[in-house]
């Protein structure tokens, strides 16, 4: 931690600086305010103890400017002086100082003072972090709702062109005999530039590319009311395919000009016992991590003067243990994480990612939510040689069982 001493004693100023670094702390010095606030201005300190009477800028003044500015993190202030009425302590309060010492300055008394002022910034940045997981806990409703509306309003024209669709298709296959009959005849004339026996070929093409577009557009709008679904119900059973199907679904314009996505086939899966819109947005958040890694990577390589392809692979099966589990196992060939991001990766706030591009809570709400459904989660990333999530899920039946042996130790108990 950096502290500030904003002193211009001298033997001071050197006697509360070697108390500061011997636990541990940085002491950055200013022998007056003026000093002291460009210190603060230009570096992250977390505690100032500054005397009361300074030449260029007192202390109290300095207090001021210190509350009165936006700075990015909470400073503790503590305040010096020989002064030693009631009134002029509650000057110091009032100017903004968070803790009042008189001089002379007790070295014991003085790192009390420092671990009070740790514990207070502590709860202050635990607040903060509070605060901002509740933003995002927000946000994400919001996101919720807007694509719960988003998905009802584009269904609306979807379904009008797909029974559209299906009435033309059904039209089509009363003309088409006389259109083949009007061609056997011989006649070939040409239509906007078009001859007849193409544009009749290619009619049940077009019908039939009308009727794709808009299957996907319903299956996009139903993974979209899926995913905003509220989650009251809690947890119910669950098709891990049909979560990750619908991630990759939202989740497609995210990936599919950077990497091809393949779901591969693993053994049959049971189903697990767990919420579907949490489980899904842990494979949004994986799939858009690995694009990202994807994206890294095909800089580097474009960089070089090397091709290169992105790949992600999913794959789900029944894994054999004692206590069999489901596992999926996503998989990129993007940039790779290191030893030293995997051991932060699912801190909160953590991120390798720029200002704009992440708050560093995705793999950490990740954590949560697998640790909620009883399961685990490891990754294998060497750097620039992609990355492999592995994530194990307890399946229904040993849900079950788990909740009865609880049940059966409590009633034996009782």
């Amino acid at each position: 931690m950096e502290i500030l001493v904003a002193e211009d004693d001298f033997i001071y100023r050197s006697l509360i600086q070697k108390i500061i670094e011997s636990s541990g702390h940085k002491a950055l010095l200013a022998e007056d305010g003026v000093k002291a606030w460009k210190l603060v201005q230009t570096n992250k300190i977390k505690i100032v103890i500054t005397d009361w009477m300074m030449p260029n800028m007192d202390g109290l003044t300095l207090c001021r400017k210190i509350r009165e500015a936006k700075l990015p993190n909470y400073v503790y202030l503590i305040l010096i002086t020989s002064k030693d009425r009631k009134e002029d302590s509650v000057r110091g309060l009032e100017a903004g100082a968070d803790d009042y010492i008189a001089k002379p300055v007790d070295p014991d008394e003085l790192m009390a003072r420092i671990r009070s002022g740790e514990r207070i910034i502590q709860l202050e940045e635990e607040q903060k972090k509070t605060h901002m997981c509740l933003l995002q806990s927000e946000k994400m409703a919001s996101i919720g709702q807007l694509a719960a509306g988003v998905a009802h309003e584009i269904n609306n024209p979807a379904t009008f062109v797909n029974v559209n669709a299906g009435t033309m298709e059904k039209w089509w296959k009363l003309f088409e005999p006389v259109f083949d009959k009007t061609i056997e005849s011989g006649w070939d004339r040409e239509l906007g530039l078009k001859k007849f026996p193409d544009m009749v070929a290619r009619f049940p093409r077009m019908i039939q590319s009308i009727k794709n577009g808009a299957a996907r557009i319903s299956s996009i709008t139903s993974a979209l009311r899926e995913f905003a679904r509220s989650d009251h119900e809690g947890k119910e059973r669950v098709d891990i395919r049909d979560v990750i199907e619908h991630a990759v679904i939202i989740t497609k314009n995210q990936y599919k000009y950077h990497a091809e996505l393949v779901i591969e086939n693993g053994s049959e899966t049971p189903k697990i016992f767990g919420s579907s819109q949490k489980l899904e947005q842990v494979f949004i958040n994986l799939i858009i991590n690995a694009t990202d890694a994807i994206k890294e990577k095909a800089e580097i390589m474009k960089n070089r003067g090397q091709s290169f392809q992105g790949l992600i692979s999913i794959i789900a099966g029944l894994r054999e243990t004692p206590e069999k589990r489901v596992e999926i196992v996503v998989k990129d060939n993007g940039i790779g994480m290191g030893a030293d991001v995997m051991r932060k990766v699912f801190d909160p706030f953590f991120t390798t990612k720029p200002k704009d591009m992440g708050t560093g809570l995705g793999m950490s709400i990740v954590y949560g939510i697998i640790q909620d459904h009883g399961g685990n989660i490891s990754i294998e990333s060497p750097k620039g040689e992609g990355a492999a999530l592995t994530i194990t899920l307890p399946i229904e039946q040993n849900v079950k069982q788990n909740v009865q042996s609880i049940e059966q130790a409590v009633n034996s108990k009782q």
